[in-house]
């Protein structure tokens, strides 16, 4: 795990991949209130991140959720739902509400 601004983090997940970006001011959480099975019976409450992955700063990656591995998230992201592998998510400049999900992405994310 690569933290090159490690100001205002808070990392609370069930699993983190190897070679994984977070940006400042990003929050990985649970939310007590959701859960599901993991592989093995045990309940999740907090993301499982992949492999290869970049979150940009001042994201947030909340509840029992899983990030597939090569997936990148743009600043200021709010993910509350899977992400599958190879993905691109980012937030629109004046449309706040609205993310854009680019799968299958091949962009240029260079392991760390």
């Amino acid at each position: 795990m690569r933290l090159p601004h490690p100001y205002g983090i808070i990392i609370a997940a069930k699993s983190i991949g190897e070679n994984v970006m977070i940006g400042q001011y990003v929050t990985l959480g649970g939310n007590n209130c959701k859960e599901r099975q993991g592989s093995n019976g045990e309940p999740i409450h907090t993301p499982v991140i992949g492999n290869n992955c970049q979150i940009s700063t001042g994201s947030v990656v909340a509840g029992p959720i899983t990030i597939g591995n090569n997936v990148v998230i743009g600043a200021n992201s709010t993910i509350t739902k899977d992400i599958p592998s190879g993905t691109l998510l980012y937030n629109s400049t004046g449309v706040s509400r609205h993310s854009y999900i680019v799968p299958g992405w091949k962009g240029a994310f260079h392991p760390v």
